[in-house]
């Protein structure tokens, strides 16, 4: 096969082999690419093609290639999936017998700052936040069960939340925080 004949064959098959990679892959790119591939190995092989074959010859060979590529995919999810299993399960294990899961000591240090912002508020304010914030009462209701206004239980309120967003500015919302003041009370 001369070059002629090749850059022939090129355009007169690149659209339909380009479509076929295309069903098995879903992905322009990856299509692109193993056509590309394909035209390459014709090219280093073109001594040894006879040209009534050539068609089939290619059609075979992007098959071969997208089913590889699917395969190739194939182990590398289930190789994931095993890393994900093993990482539960050394994960698991960890927390079952060695006692030293991380997530036990970020929670401890955790309710200890909220412990710690909590105390420094004054009791009215911490009482209207652990009952709007724990307890899940409405401003109105905290006020009648406090017997106070409504603007108090606002001030107390919005003293608190200031209070835990000076000492927790990472978090995007009080109510995380709330969130885990809940489960560990």
């Amino acid at each position: 096969m001369g070059e002629e004949q090749f850059e022939a064959l090129y355009k007169r098959l690149y659209q339909r082999l380009f479509n076929f990679s295309f069903q098995f892959t879903k992905n322009e790119k990856l299509s692109q690419d193993i056509v590309h591939e394909v035209f390459l190995k014709v090219w280093e092989i073109r001594s040894e093609i006879t040209f009534t074959a050539v068609d089939a010859l290619v059609f075979k060979m992007i098959r071969n290639l997208c089913l590889n590529h699917i395969k190739h995919l194939k182990v590398v999810e289930n190789k994931n999936a095993d890393i994900a299993d093993t990482c539960r399960w050394e994960e698991l294990y960890r927390i079952e017998f060695v006692r030293d899961e991380p997530f036990l000591l970020i929670e401890k240090e955790l309710e200890e700052r909220i412990n710690l912002t909590l105390d420094t508020l004054p009791d009215k304010c911490q009482e209207v936040f652990v009952l709007s914030r724990i307890n899940g009462l409405k401003n109105k209701e905290i006020a009648n069960f406090l017997n106070i206004s409504l603007k108090a239980v606002e001030k107390h309120m919005s003293r608190a939340l200031s209070a835990f967003k000076k000492e927790f500015p990472l978090f995007a919302s009080i109510q995380l925080v709330a969130l885990i003041l809940g489960n560990l009370n």
